[in-house]
């Protein structure tokens, strides 16, 4: 199967691997900053001369419901139909173009039609927006999984922070220069480096491992469904008062606020990724981040209604850094259980894109005006009580789990070891059998899974580690 997986995923060989990841970090940018350099102080629309003001909330309503929707459809058809040739990457390519030029187009006709028709072509603006970053991300996703988890960490962490500063640059230029920019430019940029990255021969994975790949990440949701509902509740949160801060102040100081964040999400990965030589498990994100975050919930009784501003930044905070361990998770998961990147990244993030355009949508019913934001107060606390209470569950089911499986392999492991080297459960289980003393073949035997994923689990955890045998593992364990 790992033979099958190379010949299935390949990378260009004409560029070495800095003017690779240099390329990508390039590409990745240009994408990360379509749909904020599109929507940009709505130019588009007072361009073409559809200024009103009801009419600017429209496409960003319909881009949010139709991001997450496309993304989880796109991994269903995925699933039943990748094999077939119609599914290639220079297909996908076309279409996520297509969507952007449509949706364009769209905007542009909105001055020669009355105000009813422009709500609709406004509407499928955002729609076509949407949909073309939705599958931009689909393609992205997978060119990231090719480059290695080393690469892929830096090209994703990168792209956010520079994304995140180009936002804050671009503030100086007029705004039909952004427009143009986002048009001309970034978004060309995007679909060439996509193409390139994917050669020909990734046509169409074996309609076999598609069908494997689906029952794995059913597995692999079983395991992890705790951690990702936790992480989950945090982007309901984060669309929750981003649709909150909407009610009191203008779009503009949101994009420099949020962006902001952007940056402060990228510089801790990085912060982290730097100390301890990976990213954060999804277990570690979701132990930190509950707290902290319903702790500033809960101090909202407490508080004027500005306070909403620095809540939102840090609930976006939390919702950036959860989207880049999200992804490198699916990746690095996808690696090690043989299962394809697209199915397990539209089976993951998209439920997580979805439950923060919940809470987009739940703001506006929530709290529909400034005068009403202060009245509401205890209904939030409530709702995210509720979404806390869904958390400790999925808490509760993860402890059980490990105290009732007491053949667990990694039970004995010393759990501040786990945690400080942030190793997966899998690598917890290799780990503690590579202290016993146990050869690859026996680890294979023991654990299911084939030599080639013990030794790509073997390769991770002397990265991780700092190491560079099985020998030098045995000795900083028994340091600790």
């Amino acid at each position: 199967m790992a033979k099958t997986r190379e010949k299935m995923l390949p990378l260009p060989k004409k560029l070495a691997t800095g003017q690779l990841r240099a390329i990508c970090i390039i590409g990745f940018t240009s994408h990360m900053i379509l749909q904020p350099f599109l929507f940009w102080q709505f130019s588009l629309l007072t361009l073409v001369g559809a200024d009103d003001i009801s009419l600017r909330s429209l496409p960003t309503i319909a881009s949010n419901i139709v991001f997450p929707l496309a993304i989880i459809l796109l991994g269903v058809a995925y699933r039943f139909l990748g094999h077939k040739n119609a599914f290639s990457t220079r297909n996908f390519v076309r279409l996520m173009l297509a969507c952007f030029v449509v949706g364009i187009v769209l905007a542009v006709s909105t001055s020669l039609l009355s105000f009813a028709s422009e709500s609709v072509l406004v509407s499928l603006f955002g729609v076509c927006i949407g949909m073309g970053c939705a599958i931009g991300i689909f393609l992205w996703q997978q060119a990231l999984y090719r480059l290695g988890s080393r690469n892929a960490m830096i090209v994703q962490v990168s792209g956010t922070v520079i994304a995140g500063v180009l936002y804050f640059a671009v503030r100086w230029l007029p705004d039909v220069a952004v427009l143009l920019s986002s048009i001309f430019v970034f978004l060309p940029l995007s679909a060439s480096i996509l193409l390139y990255l994917n050669t020909e021969d990734d046509r169409h994975p074996p309609k076999t491992f598609l069908q494997q790949s689906g029952k794995r990440f059913v597995l692999f949701l079983r395991e992890s469904w705790s951690a990702i509902l936790i992480i989950a509740s945090m982007g309901f949160a984060w669309g929750l008062f981003y649709a909150l801060t909407l009610v009191v102040s203008d779009n503009s100081f949101l994009g420099n606020l949020f962006s902001f964040g952007r940056i402060i999400s990228g510089l801790l990965a990085a912060a982290y990724i730097v100390r301890f030589r990976s990213y954060p498990s999804m277990d570690i994100l979701a132990k930190i981040a509950l707290p902290v975050c319903v702790t500033a919930v809960l101090l909202m009784p407490l508080i004027e209604h500005d306070y909403f501003f620095i809540l939102a930044e840090m609930f976006y905070v939390v919702f950036g850094l959860s989207s880049i361990v999200l992804m490198l998770s699916c990746n690095d998961a996808a690696r090690a259980r043989s299962i394809h990147p697209a199915i397990i990244y539209c089976g993951v993030l998209g439920p997580f894109y979805l439950m923060q355009m919940l809470g987009y949508l739940a703001g506006p019913v929530i709290c529909p005006d400034t005068a009403s934001l202060l009245g509401t107060t205890q209904k939030l606390v409530v709702a995210l009580l509720i979404i806390y209470g869904l958390s400790v569950l999925g808490f509760i089911h993860a402890f059980r789990k490990r105290k009732s499986g007491r053949a667990h392999p990694a039970l004995d492991l010393d759990s501040t070891f786990i945690e400080r080297f942030s190793f997966t459960e899998r690598e917890s289980d290799i780990v503690r059998l590579i202290l016993k003393g146990r050869s690859v073949s026996f680890i294979s035997d023991e654990l299911t899974i084939s030599e080639n994923t013990v030794r790509f689990h073997m390769k991770n955890i002397y990265l991780k580690a700092g190491v560079h045998s099985k020998q030098e593992l045995i000795d900083l364990f028994e340091a600790e």
